[in-house]
């Protein structure tokens, strides 16, 4: 049993991560709300939903550890294990492909808190401090849950001692990855090749996970006698044998591959057949999801983005538009005044003229044809 539990690290690191988000996105939209004051609700609402996902881990995990070594004993402690190793397996490998969508992280709860903050519009200013706290309370709630659901597995797959000083490691390293994030101005899209290895590693421990977990119920018998030799079935026949020289029991470097990825030194066809057909389910939905676009949520994030241009150079254009428009207007009311202005200055001497020739007598007129 190892004290360093990887999956618990990974995990608290993506979790404290979104939560870090979340708490910077609320810091954003009241700064862009022109309500600093409001900065001390969100504090508020994140430190107290922390501390009630602090409660429900430690309760949530004790139970689980009654029930395991206290409750269930002999057949029936390996079969516990073994559900137990089986479900960490399914929740990790939710993890991992959750690793995956992380483009969209910041766009999505940003539009989650922004239209939460619409609703309240229509209500009080006073109500703004509330609403600000119960948000950022909420998420991180969620975001504390999540990680206790998902630890509560792997503390049972690797003891719960293991999981105390990589899930505290975590939640720091995630913390400082988000206050890094928001402080220089970059997106969370710059960690993408950390969440494609975390994935990666993830997906090999839930592997091993369920290899551990046919191993716990082999023990118990759910899967036919394994001695003597000539009663067991062809597939809890040992494949190979390399205690030899990886005994996964006396050898420090393979006792840690055992704990971290499922490794057996005498593995039967079963456990072969059952972490092969894992890799299968996995790289078919893997697959799947990439085909239709969903694996990572990068293609949503190059749409919002695309839609992000469209409606602020369709804002341009009206800018622009209505800016010529009104520049045209001017000039064709000065064009109007000069027109005016000139036919005035026309018909002066037209005028004057007119009244020159109006004042002659016709006998005058009379003689002047004449010369």
């Amino acid at each position: 049993m190892t004290l360093f539990s990887v999956p618990a690290l990974l995990i608290m690191f993506r979790e404290a991560l979104e939560a870090a988000v979340v708490v910077s996105v609320l810091l954003q939209l009241v700064e862009k709300m022109k309500m600093p004051q409001l900065k001390r609700h969100v504090w508020i609402g994140a430190l107290v939903g922390v501390a009630i996902s602090i409660v429900i881990g430690i309760v949530f995990i004790a139970l689980f550890y009654i029930a395991g070594e206290k409750i269930f004993s002999g057949n029936s402690q390996s079969i516990f294990k073994g559900v137990i190793s089986w479900i960490a397996s399914l929740l990790i490998t939710v993890v991992a492909f959750h690793m995956l969508k992380f483009y969209n992280v910041e766009r999505k709860w940003r539009q989650k808190l922004e239209g939460a903050l619409e609703g309240e519009r229509l209500a009080a200013a006073k109500s703004y401090r509330w609403s600000i706290l119960l948000l950022a309370l909420s998420a991180t709630l969620r975001e504390g849950i999540e990680s206790v659901l998902f630890l509560t597995g792997v503390s049972q797959g690797e003891g719960v001692r293991a999981i105390i000083i990589p899930g505290i490691v975590g939640v720091i390293l995630g913390l400082a990855a988000g206050a890094l994030i928001f402080y220089t101005g970059r997106t969370i899209k710059s960690l993408k090749w950390f969440f494609i290895v975390s994935a990666g590693l993830l997906l090999f421990i839930a592997a091993g996970l369920v290899s551990s977990g046919v191993v716990f119920f082999t023990s118990a018998g759910m899967f036919g006698p394994t001695f003597p030799y000539e009663d067991m079935p062809w597939y809890n026949t040992i494949l190979w044998d390399t205690s030899g020289c990886c005994n996964m029991y006396t050898n420090d470097f393979w006792s840690l591959v055992r704990a971290l990825f499922g490794y057996t030194d005498q593995p039967t066809a079963l456990n072969l057949m059952y972490y092969l057909l894992y890799w299968f389910i996995v790289i078919g939905l893997m697959l799947h999801k990439w085909y239709h676009g969903t694996l990572t949520d990068r293609r949503e994030a190059q749409v919002g983005d695309l839609k992000s241009f469209a409606v602020h150079y369709h804002e341009r254009q009206e800018a622009e538009l209505d800016g010529k428009s009104t520049k045209a207007s001017r000039s064709s009311s000065d064009g109007l005044e000069d027109l005016e202005a000139g036919k005035g200055s026309d018909a002066g001497p037209v005028a004057e003229h007119e009244s020159l020739v109006a004042d002659e007598s016709p006998a005058q007129l009379q003689q002047g044809r004449a010369v």
